[in-house]
């Protein structure tokens, strides 16, 4: 039975209450294969119900690595389940030669306006300033989910082929007035191994080895990039919303002196707090918010995968009628008066 059917199977059985989760959750630690892949089973059932018991139920006891690992996995299950996109066919596309290295390209379809960019995941924790950077030594590789294996400067005439219009001045906070042209929607394309009794070992003293993925429970999944960001205001995922093309800004390079785009040395693709070099800017509330200082957006845990997964950054348009003030709002209420 393939990933999609499975998870929709399970997505119509009844959810698990807490107690139910802890039941499910010791089935785990069993050395039965069979028991083991009833717990999965049952944790898997019921959408956003069991995933929240699931959540609260995780940390409550030490968990062998294997266990956390497929924990979390399913936990990702249920985020993931609600989420999927259709799939973006690369081998169909253009390719865009970029000047990184001799192996990278950047494909593109001018028709539909849709970007796939090579990419990597970075973090399995912490807080974030970027959604991509670009993979140069001089890139915040440190604060961002993605590094991308492209020249942002290449970045921004894919998207100027693609017909896209970076606006000229993008307000660091406050109301926007967004051009249907300059805005997107991110999503990230990669390989997913669904949870399975296979993921723990039948030998407890082995269960906090690196278990190798089973290519049957791998399948190609296309998930909003917000899935993969945690809001610590709200306790939330991150609000799906546009990010605008501002195209970075030309600026002297530190260390030739020449006029350069400020992305091409200092590495932003998508910034999540404002940065004017960045070729994207979210067009959320908080954009002004540094989440050095104040609870802001991090790295969702249960969503992203092993740091170096490759994976494919999808660019296209926005699509939908442009959002008002109140659904470019991601902030908690309490912080709604808050200025930098």
């Amino acid at each position: 039975m393939c990933y999609k059917t499975f998870g929709f199977m399970l997505l119509l059985a009844a959810p698990l209450n807490a107690a139910g989760v802890q039941d499910s959750i010791a089935k785990l630690n069993q050395t039965s294969r069979a028991e083991r892949e009833k717990g999965i089973s049952e944790l898997c059932r019921g959408g956003s119900e069991t995933a929240a018991a699931l959540v609260a139920a995780e940390s409550d006891s030490p968990h062998s690595a294997q266990v956390l690992r497929t924990l979390h996995r399913i936990i990702a299950h249920h985020q993931f389940c609600e989420n999927k996109l259709p799939l973006i066919d690369v081998d169909s596309m253009s390719t865009l030669k970029t000047r990184r290295s001799a192996g990278d390209a950047i494909y593109y379809d001018r028709a539909r306006r849709i970007l796939a960019v090579p990419a990597s995941f970075k973090l399995r924790h912490g807080e974030l300033e970027y959604l991509a950077v670009d993979s140069s030594p001089s890139a915040p590789v440190h604060e961002t989910l993605l590094a991308a294996a492209v020249r942002p400067s290449d970045f921004c005439l894919a998207l100027l082929a693609c017909g896209y219009a970076a606006v000229e001045r993008l307000p660091e906070s406050g109301p926007l007035k967004l051009p249907a042209a300059s805005c997107v929607r991110l999503s990230i394309q990669w390989q997913f191994e669904a949870p399975h009794a296979g993921m723990i070992s039948d030998n407890p003293g082995q269960r906090d080895e690196v278990m190798p993925a089973d290519p049957h429970f791998v399948s190609t999944l296309r998930i909003p990039i917000e899935a993969f960001v945690f809001n610590s205001a709200t306790r939330r995922s991150m609000r799906i919303a546009p990010f605008v093309f501002t195209g970075s800004e030309f600026i002297p390079n530190p260390v030739t002196g020449r006029i350069a785009l400020a992305a091409d040395f200092e590495g932003p693709i998508a910034a999540l707090k404002f940065n004017p070099s960045a070729v994207l800017n979210t067009a959320l509330n908080t954009r002004h918010i540094d989440p050095q200082k104040k609870p802001g957006y991090r790295i969702n845990r249960f969503a992203v995968p092993d740091c170096g997964t490759k994976c494919l950054l999808i660019v296209e348009p926005w699509g939908e009628p442009l959002p008002g003030e109140a659904e470019l709002n991601d902030q908690a209420p309490e912080n709604l008066t808050d200025r930098p």
